[in-house]
């Protein structure tokens, strides 16, 4: 383990490494809805409707709250946790929908039920993650002489 890993480690925690993870994760995100702001045209995603300023404000804000949050040190990141929550849980509502959707012949999309299920894996993940203790350090091993064999 290097040197600058080990003190990222130290100050964030395991549920910081996570919060950064997805938040980076949602900063790739935005920059998708900015530069493929069409890739899911021609399908009813409720998500897909709202403007590109919307969809960026969506991504980047709660990654830079998750980012903020994930810096302010072990213990004190539950605010990142809640901001992450929100984009997914949009975005699934918005595959849930177009799934009902293909069922009511309002769209002739029927993979919405795959969408739903990868954000709302994510969702888990994230609600997982934010459920876990920062893990203790073990203790160090009390130093050993280390002989020669005995004559």
């Amino acid at each position: 383990m290097s040197a600058a890993y080990a003190a990222l480690r130290a100050r964030l925690g395991r549920r910081g490494l996570a919060l950064v993870l997805f938040s980076l994760t949602y900063v790739l995100t935005g920059l998708s809805a900015l530069l493929a702001p069409t890739e899911n045209a021609g399908r009813f995603i409720l998500y897909a409707e709202f403007p590109v300023p919307v969809r960026l404000v969506l991504w980047f804000v709660p990654a830079a709250i998750g980012l903020w949050a994930a810096f302010r040190g072990v213990g004190r990141d539950a605010p990142g946790f809640a901001a992450l929550v929100v984009p997914a849980s949009i975005v699934a509502f918005s595959y849930v929908w177009s799934w009902v959707g293909y069922f009511a012949g309002e769209t002739d999309w029927p993979l919405g039920w795959t969408g739903a299920a990868r954000w709302l894996l994510v969702l888990a993940l994230i609600l997982i993650v934010s459920g876990w203790k920062e893990a203790e350090e073990p203790p160090a091993a009390p130093p050993t002489l280390e002989r020669g064999p005995r004559a």
